[in-house]
């Protein structure tokens, strides 16, 4: 992928998502979920052996996807993202810093697949978007259920 995404091209939902913990009375120990931050349109494509994203080959065995957004989609969460998230702008490597950010592509309601954002690039000459290379983690919402 190269270039801006059209405003077209942006017809992915997602969930930018970050991972909490929450004391687990069962085990004494500690849960972890997922806070959802926003919901917005993007585009999600998988990424194949041999990608170039920007510059960065994405054959190293973490990216699988990269996730594309209008960058001012993320102004209502300037409070909640911290500064290391804002350095995280300049394509720095965002594990261990700040991997407690996930993302959700859904495919339906609440059912997606996670993936643990890895990388974040400014595209655009204004850098009016925002390049995420994820690695996918699990598939959500599709456990069978007797209820």
């Amino acid at each position: 992928m190269s270039g801006i995404v059209s405003a077209s091209e942006l017809k992915d939902r997602i969930q930018l998502k970050k991972a909490c913990q929450t004391p687990d009375a069962d085990s004494g120990g500690w849960a972890r979920s997922y806070e959802t931050l926003i919901e917005i349109w993007s585009q999600v494509l998988p990424l194949t052996h041999g990608n170039y994203i920007r510059g960065v080959q994405a054959d190293r065995g973490i990216f699988t996807h990269e996730v594309t957004i209008r960058r001012v989609a993320l102004d209502a969460l300037r409070g909640e993202l911290s500064g290391a998230f804002d350095f995280a702008f300049k394509s720095a490597d965002l594990h261990p810093l700040k991997s407690e950010f996930f993302i959700l592509a859904l495919n339906g309601d609440a059912v997606g697949n996670l993936m643990r954002v890895r990388r974040i690039i400014e595209v655009g000459a204004r850098r009016e978007q925002l390049s995420f290379l994820c690695e996918e983690m699990e598939e959500q919402g599709t456990g069978w259920s007797n209820g």
